[in-house]
């Protein structure tokens, strides 16, 4: 794996659009240790947000930013940083309207939505079950679902993985992700809890 000893926007440009593990070593830096979390929670929070959101809205930016980067639509007439707030903004507000954040404070509907303890539980079990789950349909093909869910092309995923073509990767794909719902379909637990 390359280290990059400075941070440059166009150290991290060549990256990203580079090999896989220059890619990985990039993002990973933004995750880690780079400033750009900072504002992006900052901003959510002062517009009405919690920290949860805040987190995924961060992850979804990082995913968007690595696509547009690759998909060569960053014009660089902005520092990469900021390039990186505008689009956690834009996904902030399209949530805000879709939440209907705007919307002046009711207690009662505000303690309505209040997710229960109950609730928390379920969603982490949920994802415990899941990630059991996708272990049992084999390493390969819990790791062409992650790399889809991250939104490599296939083209990426086949390099990755060698496989001979993208039309392959897809083709594996298709079969892990048919896979997965025939053992969650299998599985009235499952089924249940997935519903």
């Amino acid at each position: 794996m390359v280290e990059t000893p400075h941070w440059t926007d166009e150290a991290i440009l060549q990256c990203i659009k580079g090999v896989t593990a220059e890619r990985e070593n990039a993002l990973r830096y933004i995750v880690q240790r780079s400033n750009w979390r900072e504002p992006v929670h900052h901003f959510i929070l002062q517009n009405g947000g919690d920290a949860e959101i805040a987190k995924d809205i961060f992850q979804e930016t990082l995913v968007i930013f690595d696509r547009n980067l690759r998909a060569g639509k960053f014009e660089g007439k902005s520092a990469l940083s900021t390039y990186f707030m505008s689009i956690a903004k834009r996904r902030w507000w399209k949530l805000a309207v879709q939440r209907k954040v705007h919307e002046p404070f009711d207690p009662k509907i505000h303690d309505e939505q209040v997710e229960s303890a109950e609730d928390i539980l379920l969603s982490r079990e949920k994802k415990e079950y899941f990630a059991k789950t996708t272990g049992q349909i084999g390493k390969n093909c819990k790791e062409i679902l992650r790399l889809r869910y991250l939104d490599y092309s296939y083209d990426e995923i086949a390099q990755i993985l060698q496989l001979s073509s993208s039309h392959m990767a897809k083709k594996e794909a298709y079969r892990c992700r048919l896979r997965l719902r025939e053992l969650i379909e299998a599985t009235p637990f499952l089924k249940n809890l997935f519903k």
